[in-house]
């Protein structure tokens, strides 16, 4: 089963309700780093997803496949879904996320935030 779609997530991140977790974050959200380019020259890892949504506002994402996937136990079939997902923000930013779950929708939001995670800088 492969679905192409674009989809625009709704900006409904609010930055004074994040509780941020890493170090990074906490810079994030006092505005110490007011962009994601200052993490990419500084070589920083991006370990918290609403830090992208802080600061790629208007980021879209696609979800490029979807597939059934099986493992056979010794009582029966274990069956899940893996969701590959492209995220960016059409200028100049792309990540890649994949994920699996007994459900396609817990699939496609945690490729979404695998993929935030995954952002890095594309020379357009």
């Amino acid at each position: 089963m492969n679905i192409r779609v674009r989809y625009t997530e709704e900006n409904t991140f609010n930055i004074n309700e994040w509780e941020p977790r890493t170090v990074l974050g906490r810079e994030v959200k006092e505005h110490k780093v007011t962009s994601i380019e200052e993490i990419f020259h500084s070589g920083r890892r991006i370990e918290e997803s609403e830090i992208v949504d802080a600061l790629l506002p208007n980021i879209t994402f696609e979800v490029v496949e979807i597939s059934s996937v099986q493992r056979m136990t010794k009582n029966n079939r274990k069956q899940k879904y893996r969701a590959t997902v492209v995220v960016g923000d059409m200028n100049g930013h792309v990540g890649v996320g994949a994920a699996k779950d007994i459900e396609v929708k817990a699939a496609i939001s945690s490729a979404i935030t695998n993929a935030k995670m995954n952002i890095i800088p594309v020379v357009i």
